[in-house]
């Protein structure tokens, strides 16, 4: 990958790609192009009047960026643990009610047998 420039989304969109097969440009036009592309980029590197390309890499999160989307799952995690909660509150209630109404049915079929 090294000395290889990567597509930037400023590069995608560039005249080379939109202009139309028919319209025919020399060669010292298509490089007068690319490079007033390659210059107004940060990815060149001056030293001595050399330019340099110099490949960008992402850049890790800040740390204030990171730890607010760890607190963000954190919460996300415990909501869905409080709603796992909820539902089985729910679903033991349930069996509950049903328990008891089994047991209500059964003592009123024993009474009317009697």
């Amino acid at each position: 990958n090294w000395g290889m420039k990567q597509p930037s989304p400023a590069t995608k969109s560039s005249p080379i790609i939109t202009q139309s097969p028919q319209k025919m440009r020399s060669f010292s036009e298509i490089q007068k192009e690319e490079e007033t592309i390659r210059n107004n980029e940060d990815h060149m590197c001056r030293i001595d009047g050399n330019q340099w390309f110099v490949q960008q890499r992402e850049r890790a999160a800040s740390i204030g960026e990171i730890q607010q989307r760890e607190q963000q799952e954190q919460e996300m995690l415990d909501l869905i643990e409080e709603q796992k909660q909820i539902e089985m509150a729910i679903k033991k209630s349930l069996q509950e009610e049903n328990a008891a109404k089994k047991k209500k049915q059964k003592k009123k079929k024993q009474n009317q047998q009697r």
